[in-house]
This record gives structure tokens, C-alpha cells and sequence, in this order.
């Protein structure tokens, strides 16, 4: 009977891996960076701190692009990311992991959301005050803000609030 439940568990796990690469688009070249700096320009409420960094890298067959902007306002510091790793499965490994569970301590929290629409992880580290949220976009892009200094990700949910994720959305197309 023990052998039956094994083989039935491992046959429910191989269908839902099977499933889950089945319906995994075929990697693409990633959108270039240039492209994706427009995204973190106008952040209402805040100012950059510094120049829009940004990159698109291959390495093989493993292509990706970066663009990252620092924010400040009223003395807080704020850190936006955008990473299009064009559907290659490795590049979205962490986020995917990261979905299945919850945490919640006396150090951290970690919990699965929604912003506008899309699936989000959000984390809050209570002793050094930081919040993350990490979004992604149409199984593409992900979107990262991290800030220290705020009490929950409640402010982190607004400023997110503010990208064009939608437009963001569009380029995966």
C-alpha cells in the first residue's frame, strides 16, 4: 500500500513538472534595456537618485537584460529592477520557488500577493525595517522595489501601483 501511495505521489509530481514545461514559452531575446529604462523615469512622489543603470547580456543561449533605478524621497531610499529574462525557465527559478510557500517570524514575512493583477511576492524584514516586493509580469518580467526604513510593504504595494505594468505587459508580445 505504502509503495502504491509512493508511485501515485511521484506520478501527480511528473505530471505537474510535465505540465508546468509544456506550457513554458520558448525563450526569446530579451526586450533591450533601453527599452525597459522608461519604466523607472517618472516615479510620481519621488526623485532619482543617480543615472538609470542598465544592461543586456548572452551568454550562450542564456540572454537577459537589466534596468535599475534608485529613487530618494524624504530621506528614504528606494531601489526599482526590472529583469526580462526572455522566458528562459532559469531566470524565473528563484520567483517560482519563492511563490509556493509562506513565511512568517519574528525576523521576516513572505507572502504570495497580487499587483494589479499580476502575481507578487512580498517580504518584510521587521529588525532591518526592509521591504521587498518582486512582481512578475506575464511569466517575463520581474520587477523588483526594495526599500529600507518603511514598516510593512504597504508603501511598497503603492509605489507599485504606479508602474505601467500593463505597458511593461505589451512588450512581451
Amino acid at each position: 500500500m505504502k509503495k502504491r501511495i509512493l508511485w501515485i505521489c511521484f506520478a501527480v509530481f511528473a505530471a505537474s513538472v510535465t505540465l508546468q514545461l509544456v506550457a513554458q514559452p520558448e525563450p526569446v531575446d530579451p526586450v533591450n534595456w533601453r527599452k525597459l529604462a522608461p519604466f523607472l523615469a517618472d516615479l510620481k512622489g519621488w526623485e532619482t537618485s543617480g543615472e538609470i543603470d542598465g544592461s543586456t547580456v548572452s551568454t550562450g543561449t542564456f540572454k537577459m537584460s537589466i534596468v535599475k533605478g534608485d529613487f530618494v524621497r524624504k530621506g528614504q531610499k528606494l531601489e526599482i529592477q526590472i529583469t526580462d529574462g526572455g522566458y528562459v525557465p532559469m531566470a524565473y527559478a528563484g520567483f517560482k520557488a519563492m511563490a509556493q510557500f509562506e513565511i512568517d517570524t519574528s525576523d521576516e514575512y513572505v507572502k504570495k500577493t497580487k499587483i494589479k493583477g499580476f502575481t507578487a511576492i512580498e517580504n518584510y524584514q521587521f529588525k532591518r525595517k526592509m521591504a521587498t516586493i518582486i512582481i512578475l509580469v506575464v511569466d517575463r518580467f520581474m520587477v523588483q522595489l526594495e526599500a529600507r526604513g518603511m514598516k510593512d510593504t504597504s508603501e511598497l504595494k503603492t509605489i507599485a501601483q504606479l508602474l505601467d505594468l500593463k505597458a511593461l505587459a505589451a512588450l512581451a508580445k
